[in-house]
């Protein structure tokens, strides 16, 4: 794309999201990620402190992480839909609910509703700005891997909007708008990767030179 690929470590494909399900306001109990070999918070009760988690959907967690645990996915991701439906969740409730359906969705390998959940963790503006515009980045890239220009171009400006020095999601734009003929502002985006760079000391490769003239 235009000299740069899209990166391999975007939010989509990194179990940074997946390791932060848990709730703060449960009483943890450090355990194993049913996932793998990173650890993570696991529940043994419904008791919960201060106000992120109502213990009625902390009690739902904990029967989810019952199913997990049995390799039981499918029905885990159902239980999760079900929470989600709940009327009257809060943004916390709605927020952990959506990261243990993201990293269900990527166990069971499927990039569908990995994508959906991705985009609904991104809807809640709760993510450290850092980590909104990878996951953002990372949707625009799921987007032009379906062909889907005009939802890549999409998330590629809004994660420029969200991170002014990303350069990756600006000469990805550009990629998008040169395929789409409109060279002019493609030449726009790459003008403005190529000056972070330079603002930076960093290397300008000489691709985003050739096309942007």
């Amino acid at each position: 794309m235009l000299g740069s690929r899209i990166s391999r470590y975007s939010l989509q494909h990194n179990p940074m999201i997946a390791m932060k399900t848990s709730a703060n306001g449960l009483t943890p109990d450090s355990g194993v990620d049913a996932f793998g070999n990173q650890r993570t918070i696991a529940w043994k009760s419904c008791r919960a402190e201060g106000v992120v988690l109502r213990k009625q959907i902390a009690c739902r967690f904990v029967d989810v992480q019952k199913l997990v645990g049995a390799g039981k996915l499918i029905p885990a991701h159902q239980a999760l839909s079900d929470v989600a439906a709940t009327p009257g969740l809060t943004n916390d409730e709605q927020f952990a609910t959506l990261q243990y359906q993201y990293r269900i969705a990527e166990a069971m390998g499927d990039p569908t509703l990995k994508r959906t959940a991705l985009a609904g963790i991104v809807d809640t503006d709760l993510l450290p700005i850092d980590e909104q515009a990878g996951a953002v980045r990372s949707l625009g890239a799921d987007a032009w891997k379906r062909g889907d220009q005009a939802e890549a171009l999409r998330r590629f400006e809004q994660a420029s909007r969200l991170d002014p020095a990303d350069t990756i999601s600006r000469v990805n734009a550009a990629a998008v708008l040169q395929s789409t003929g409109h060279r002019a502002q493609a030449v726009a985006y790459l003008q403005a990767a190529i000056a972070i760079n330079r603002g930076k000391g960093h290397p300008i490769p000489q691709s985003w030179i050739d096309n942007a003239r």
